[in-house]
């Protein structure tokens, strides 16, 4: 039988006489030590070792470690389910996984940038403007604005956000900067949502079933539906539901391990979930190191089962049948909700049934979200606007912007810069109507078309406009710049 009270309780008394004998000026006697630890933690009845059993004593021995064993069980479950280290498990992990997604791909770098929420807010608020803030000057002014620069191509923020104000921050006064830096930067901008942004306190609420329509159309709504009829607004894609990075700590997923711990999930909350802009960009970082380019990544299709796919995620399974894998996502979209969201902006990851897996079958950018209040013409027109356009122009306007650059440094003139540009595009073009899939890859491009010419306003300056279609696109893209000899004006987007 051991010391009465709990374990913590004999453990402090313990430290405290440690710490004691530490902090002592004399070494303390070893035999004397360990005889006072013996009785502090098993009682008076330690001392008569000869009285007591070797199978008693290890009874006791036993207990006690079963006793700790559940006190650290205890201390651990409250600790991995409080949200500020689920928040920083999560980051970490999404980080970790897009990382060995891209791994094998050398033309693939991921940079990670340590910033908060409220971190972006003050920077946004230092200016009027967003291009004087420090991270327009990291992500256009460093790289894509630099001579020798390395534009990025995608950009992923760990933020959840939704229509209303979040930790004080005016969610899209920011938003509206941030993406302003990503169309100059020609690098599309990922994040996640909250089910607030469909008017829902918690996926629960979203579960029993949402009219986007009626929702999209309130007052409080009215800013937002603005902002997304503006071309930056392209730039922008929300992900959507959080996808499980980990599953509970147990045996099987810890083997090997001296301390057997079973993390206890009693409620959705419990489990570590994360952002699905993570997964969204995995899906898109695969498809470019697989082929080079910003092509088609949604999925599956018939020609290829793993296109827009990610099959590496937890396992978990009913407890009545364990061949039977759950959803590794927060919420499984019905089909006509999926598609109403895809309709409104948003990309839904999709739960593959009867398998572990998540599927991109649609990634639009949250421009469509002003279908809810425009004509069909403009529905048609935005619907057809994919992330992976996005991107591909956006890859062009990287290679353009730099030899436009080039050129007017080397003093020709308008016709013949426009000349050089057209060439070079007519390299990446293809009149077929249905070219192959490799042909796709090799000419990404139905039609393009470029004009230069120089500034009446501002002497020494060049305007270039590049119109180009992709093979699946029903009308142009237009990319609009400034080039300068001496300074490199942000680029946009238009149509």
């Amino acid at each position: 039988m051991v010391a009465p009270g709990t374990v913590s309780q004999r453990i402090d008394h313990l430290l405290a006489h440690v710490l004691d004998e530490a902090g002592g000026t004399t070494s303390p006697d070893a035999e004397t030590t360990w005889l006072e630890i013996l009785t502090t933690w098993f009682g008076p009845d330690a001392l008569e070792l000869n009285s007591i059993s070797s199978s008693q004593f290890a009874g006791w021995i036993q207990e006690t470690l079963a006793e700790i064993d559940e006190l650290l069980e205890a201390q651990l479950q409250e600790l991995l389910h409080a949200s500020p280290l689920q928040k920083l498990e999560s980051s970490w992990r999404g980080l970790a996984y897009l990382i060995e997604n891209v791994a094998q791909y050398r033309q693939i770098e991921v940079h990670a940038l340590d910033v908060s929420w409220k971190e972006l807010a003050r920077d946004a608020q230092s200016t009027i403007v967003f291009d004087h803030t420090r991270i327009f000057k990291h992500i256009y002014e460093s790289e894509f604005g630099s001579p020798g620069g390395c534009p990025f191509g995608l950009l992923v923020g760990d933020f959840e956000i939704s229509h209303l104000p979040q930790q004080s921050v005016d969610t899209l006064s920011l938003v509206r900067q941030l993406t302003g830096t990503a169309a100059a930067a020609f690098a599309p901008l990922i994040l996640g949502v909250t089910p607030q942004m469909f008017g829902a306190d918690d996926i629960p609420s979203l579960e029993r079933g949402i009219n986007l329509r009626q929702t999209f159309s309130q007052k409080e709504y009215l800013d937002w539906q603005s902002w997304c009829a503006s071309p930056d607004a392209r730039f922008l894609g929300l992900a959507m539901p959080r996808f499980l990075i980990r599953p509970p700590y147990s045996r099987a997923t810890t083997p090997g391990s001296e301390f057997l711990f079973t993390e206890h999930c009693s409620k959705p909350a419990d489990y570590l979930w994360c952002n699905a802009a993570f997964a969204l960009a995995a899906v898109v970082a695969r498809s470019y190191g697989e082929t080079g380019w910003f092509d088609d990544f949604l999925g599956p299709v018939q020609d290829d089962e793993r296109r827009g796919v990610l099959s590496n995620l937890p396992w978990l399974t009913h407890h009545s049948d364990p061949d039977w894998p759950l959803p590794p996502i927060e919420w499984v979209v019905p089909d006509p909700t999926a598609q109403e969201l895809a309709e409104s902006g948003f990309t839904c990851l999709r739960h593959c049934k009867y398998t572990p897996d998540v599927m991109v079958q649609s990634a639009p950018n949250i421009s469509a979200m002003t279908q809810h209040r425009s004509s069909i013409a403009m529905q048609t027109e935005l619907l057809d606007i994919q992330l992976y356009h996005i991107l591909a122009v956006s890859r062009f306007a990287h290679y353009i912007k730099r030899i436009a650059r080039d050129l007017i440094g080397s003093a020709l003139s308008e016709d013949d810069v426009q000349a050089s540009i057209h060439t070079w595009l007519g390299a990446y073009t293809c009149a077929d109507p249905n070219p192959t899939p490799a042909e796709r890859r090799k000419q990404p491009l139905k039609d393009a078309f470029v004009q230069v010419h120089k500034s009446e306003s501002h002497p020494g300056t060049y305007l270039c406009r590049v119109e180009i279609q992709p093979h699946d696109l029903h009308q142009r893209l237009a990319v609009k710049f400034q080039l300068k000899s001496a300074s490199h004006q942000p680029l946009s987007l238009g149509s």
